[in-house]
Parts: structure tokens; C-alpha cells; sequence
């Protein structure tokens, strides 16, 4: 079977200036490859491919899998859209039509209806399903109704879905991904992997835990052999762990370390942490091994705001927290959402005040982005809320403040951050130039109403 596996464009295409190889569609092209089939991986996002040229891109294939929105939450709305064009592309080209994500997920009925160009939509982990249905001749319903966690449209035309299956994936049974699919040189300098999967938090703004499940993670002698591969047969200089939350099992993340400085490997990396989590031996250990950035999601300096959102932690043990990680000589990041539902005029000046008093090497400043699978849509999902991680406007009628409210208090904290040596970041595209970008900033402190880029300062 020839299988073709899209990574469809953003609408707009996603800045140069920040494009990381999708680790998610590599992963799962990947397990197709390793399954016997025969595999093109398309990243129509770094090449810039438009639905109606993408069948003079893709080589003969009998079955289409698109992967919208399934790790990596960097496709903008208009995407949708695009993957629409797509499906009808491959349909006319003969192929079978897969899709997955948190559309197919969530909202089935927005890609697959009657007429619809889409044969099957998967949810949540794909793996399984994609295995099960690479193995099927017969795509009938009555032959569809025994694959868990999938939605087709019956004889019909009425859209049925079937039980996700309870046993979650062995995340060993994933193979190393095999970066051949793309081509490296067309992605920023930093080589993403994939440690674990899920959260063990319940944020209300995240839709990890419900989409995941519970964290789970790859054997850590797995991860390390990838690693030490990135380095030997890449060149990799830095590594970052895009897992959702890479600090969680202690155990996991010692022996992976361990097993790092056993084998000598040297390159940078950095990961996504958890504040609640946080341990001074681990972070020794981790910096030994060669981790020097870290991403905290703070979201809030109002205890109140933190509270409400199930976050786990106040303001002082933020304060505590960070400045003992950065005393480690860690680069560190923290992102900020302005716009939590009920947030006032007060809570949010307390968020720039703490965000002036830490000056973290990296700030994301960023409004909410009501996604899919999250508490927050459970809540709200009535209001019109883009599922763009980097949601750039307010959501009306959230918090107490008004959008422009929220614009003024932006534009005032950006003031100050720059009086104080901070270059503010306003599209991905400065992230190009990165002398021009060490210029305006020589530590390379940066504060982003945008997107950002991995890998600014990291050094072994």
C-alpha cells in the first residue's frame, strides 16, 4: 500500500522564521513506513504548497492520511479550509481519505458529511486505528463499525462513530522517527522529539489531559538512542522535547539524564516543564546533561486567576521557582494568557507587575485560545474562539476588561520590557535575521505578542 501523509499549509503559511519539522506527522508516517507501506511524507506548510498544486507534488498512493491539529497546535483557522480543498484533491485523484486531530475528534461533522470527499476521520491516537485500517481491504460500513475510535458515513449518508478504544498506546511501540521523510534543512536548527504523552494537571484553558489521557512516556533507553542518533547522524546541536509536559515522572527524566551523560553525549536542549513539579536535584541533574532552556506556562501573577484555572500554584511559588531555575543556569521562557475569563483591570496589572519583576530571558504574552478537548470549551464552546494556539485578539465578553483594555495594557508592559533591554517581537518574521534580531537585543532577551522561535540562546 503507498500511503501519502500531508502536513497541510497554515493559512497563512507558517513564518520561516519559526517552522520546526512537524515531529507529530513525522511520528506517525513513520509508524506507517515501519508497518510495510510504502510512504511520502508532504509538509505543504515549508514548501508552500496550495491544495490545488499538491497532486503534481504527491506520488502515486492509494490512501491520503492529513494530520491537522494532532500534537502540535500551530495551524491557524484557515486551515480547515485548506484541508477541505485537500481532501477533495485526493478524492479526485483516487485515493482513500484519512484525517485526524482535534477537528476529526471533536467536531466530526465539520469534515465529514454527506458529499463529503473524507472516508475516515480518526480520534485522539491515531496509531491504532491507522494500523487496523492499513490492514483492510473492505472500507464498507459494515466493515468500519469494528475499527475503535474512528467516524464514517454510513450507507446513509449519516455520520456514525464508533468507541475509542480504553487500553492507551504503547508509546514503545512508536518507532525513531525517520527524519529522511523531510527534508531538514528547511526547518529552524533546533530537532524536536517526543518523550511522553498526556499531562497529569487539569487546566482549564488545556485540552492536553482530555485528548492524551494521563502522562505516559517512551522508555527512556528509546529516547536517548534518538538523541544520541540526531547528533551522530544529523548533526543535531539542539534538542527539544516538545512533549506537553516533559518534567513529570522524575524517575523517567533521571534515567533518561543519566543515561545522557553516561554515553557522553553532548548537545543543548531544552523542554516544556511543570512549576508544580518542580525539583532542585532534577534540575542539577538536567543541566549536566545538557538541558540549558525550559518553558514555564505561568499564564497569571493574580493567585486568584491561578486558582480559578486549576493551575496548582500561586505567585510567590512562581517567584521561588524561577528564580531558582534560573540560577541554575537555565535560559528560561514563560508565556502569559491576558485574558482569563474574569480577569480585572487590577489581576492583570499584578501579571505585568510579576512579569516585570522576574524579566525571564523569553516572554510570550498571548490572549486565550478556547481549544477543542478543554475545560474551558466545555464551558464556553458556544463563543466563536479560534483553536490557534497564538490566539492574537481577545475573546469578548471573558474578562472585565475591554479588548482595548487589554491592547493598552499590553502596549504599556512592551514599553517597559524594552526600556529595559528587551527586544518586543511583534510578527515571526524578525525571527529570520536572527544578527538583526541580536542587535536590538544583545542578551537576547525577547518579549513576544507573536509566535516565537526555539533555540535563541542555547548553548552547550
Amino acid at each position: 500500500m503507498n500511503v501519502l501523509v500531508i502536513n497541510p499549509p497554515n493559512a497563512p503559511f507558517t513564518s520561516k522564521g519559526i517552522l520546526i519539522e512537524p515531529i507529530d506527522v513525522l511520528g506517525v508516517a513513520s509508524c506507517i513506513a515501519v508497518l510495510g507501506h510504502g510512504v511520502q511524507l508532504l509538509d505543504m506548510d515549508v514548501h508552500r504548497i496550495s491544495p490545488q498544486e499538491l497532486l503534481s507534488h504527491a506520488k502515486p498512493h492509494d490512501i491520503a492520511v492529513i494530520i491537522y491539529d494532532y500534537h502540535i497546535p500551530l495551524h491557524d483557522d484557515g486551515t480547515l479550509a485548506a484541508v477541505q480543498d485537500i481532501a477533495r484533491q485526493l478524492k479526485s485523484g483516487g485515493a482513500k481519505v484519512i484525517i485526524g486531530g482535534k477537528t476529526a475528534t471533536y467536531k466530526p461533522e465539520r469534515l465529514l458529511f454527506p458529499g463529503s470527499p473524507v472516508d475516515v476521520l480518526v480520534s485522539h491516537e491515531m496509531e491504532p486505528a491507522l494500523e487496523t485500517l492499513l490492514a483492510m481491504k473492505d472500507w464498507s460500513p459494515d466493515s468500519l463499525q469494528t475499527v475503535s475510535g474512528i467516524a464514517y458515513l454510513d450507507d446513509g449518508g449519516r455520520l456514525r462513530r464508533t468507541p475509542r478504544t480504553t487500553a492507551p498506546f504503547d508509546l514503545d511501540r512508536l518507532p525513531m522517527p525517520d527524519r529522511r521523510l523531510v527534508d531538514l534543512s528547511a526547518y529552524i536548527d533546533v530537532r524536536p522529539i517526543l518523550s511522553s504523552r498526556g499531562c497529569h494537571m487539569a487546566c482549564d484553558f488545556c485540552h492536553v489531559p482530555e485528548f492524551w489521557g494521563k502522562w505516559r512516556y517512551r522508555s527512556p533507553a528509546l529516547v536517548v538512542d534518538e538523541i544520541e542518533h540526531l547528533v551522530a547522524v544529523h548533526g543535531a546541536r539542539k534538542i527539544l522535547f516538545l512533549d506537553d509536559n516533559a518534567t513529570v515522572g522524575r524517575r523517567h527524566m533521571q534515567e533518561i539524564c543519566e543515561k545522557l551523560i553516561e554515553r557522553r553525549i553532548e548537545v543543548a536542549m531544552g523542554c516544556l516543564g511543570s512549576l508544580g513539579l518542580f525539583d532542585e536535584g532534577m534540575m542539577d541533574l538536567m543541566f549536566r546533561a545538557g538541558f540549558r532552556w525550559i518553558h514555564y506556562g505561568v499564564e497569571s501573577g493574580d493567585d486568584r486567576l491561578l486558582a480559578s484555572i486549576h493551575k496548582g500554584v500561586g505567585a510567590d511559588a512562581v517567584r521561588r521557582i524561577v528564580g531558582r531555575t534560573r540560577a541554575r543556569g537555565f535560559r528560561v521562557r514563560t508565556s502569559w494568557i491576558l485574558d482569563l475569563p474574569g480577569t480585572t483591570g487590577d489581576e492583570l496589572q499584578r501579571t505585568a507587575d510579576l512579569i516585570l519583576e522576574l524579566q525571564t530571558e523569553e516572554i510570550r504574552l498571548h490572549h486565550l485560545a478556547i481549544r477543542m478537548g478543554s475545560g474551558f470549551y466545555g464551558q464556553y464552546g458556544d463563543i466563536p474562539s479560534t483553536q490557534y494556539i497564538h490566539k492574537g485578539t481577545q475573546n469578548q465578553n471573558l474578562s472585565a476588561i475591554s479588548p482595548d483594555g487589554i491592547r493598552q495594557a499590553a502596549e504599556t508592559l512592551a514599553a517597559k520590557l524594552e526600556t529595559g533591554g528587551y527586544a518586543i517581537v511583534r510578527h515571526p518574521d524578525e525571527f529570520i535575521d536572527l544578527s538583526a534580531l541580536q542587535q536590538r537585543a544583545p542578551s537576547l532577551k525577547i518579549a513576544s505578542l507573536c509566535p516565537m522561535r526555539y533555540g535563541l540562546g542555547w548553548e552547550y
